[in-house]
């Protein structure tokens, strides 16, 4: 309840059950929006801008030093990308203010990793998408333990999840509003990561080395592994 309380969310209940194997933790939200602010997956149109806030890969970076138990973790960079797994920061006062200010033609948070959840988007709105792997916002600290522990980071902030941080479009002329005004009130930096298109150019990602490539989903998929197990 004490993490909850700021975010404006009352704990009504709670039940836990022993199993004789393992635990499991069901939740269920409920909430309300005011029709004038709620921003879909399914209004993304060709010409919008793709941003997204703070900066990514941290979290997955995390999770797999986490994953690493013969690795000191004693840096300031260590302990950077752990807290961004273990104690990820929901952007809700920036979602709130994109959606009043109805800059947001569409959005999603970035639970399973940009390539993945980008794609709900373009489903959604059937559009298709051309983002660019170096224009991709890292902080100091990720690529520096991705490469202690043998990853590529930009393949950690394009495919890792856990991040939190918002995805979403916007008509070019409200870029520069939205960066000014997340910076001023939110101390939250946003990054034009690349644009809405039609949906015959696909799904696309312009890799440092200036190759486009097919926009696969690499991202974390629930029960992707279990649909491919048929009677």
């Amino acid at each position: 309840p004490c993490r909850s309380r700021p975010l404006g969310i009352a704990v009504v209940g709670g039940n836990i059950t022993r199993l004789p194997e393992r635990t499991l933790i069901d939740i269920t939200v409920l909430g309300r929006v005011r029709r004038s602010e709620l921003v879909r997956r399914s209004t993304a149109r060709p010409g919008d801008q793709v941003l997204v806030t703070g900066t990514l890969g941290d979290a997955a970076a995390g999770l797999r030093l986490a994953l690493e138990p013969h690795l000191h973790h004693e840096s300031a960079d260590d302990q950077a990308v752990l807290n961004a797994y273990l104690q990820p920061q929901p952007r809700l006062p920036e979602a709130a203010l994109l959606a009043r200010a109805g800059w947001a033609s569409a959005m999603i948070d970035l639970s399973d990793g940009l390539s993945g959840d980008i794609q709900h988007i373009c489903q959604q709105s059937s559009v298709g998408v051309q983002l660019h792997a170096d224009w991709l916002p890292l902080s100091a600290a990720m690529p520096q333990v991705a490469r202690r522990i043998g990853m590529d980071p930009w393949q950690l902030a394009l495919t890792g999840g856990d991040d939190y941080e918002l995805c979403f479009t916007a008509n070019p002329a409200h870029v520069e509003p939205i960066i000014a005004t997340l910076g001023r009130e939110t101390g939250t930096t946003v990054t034009v990561i690349g644009a809405i298109t039609a949906p015959t150019h696909g799904r696309q990602v312009r890799l440092p080395d200036g190759r486009d490539v097919s926009l696969d989903s690499t991202s974390w998929q629930h029960f992707a592994l279990a649909s491919t197990h048929k009677d």
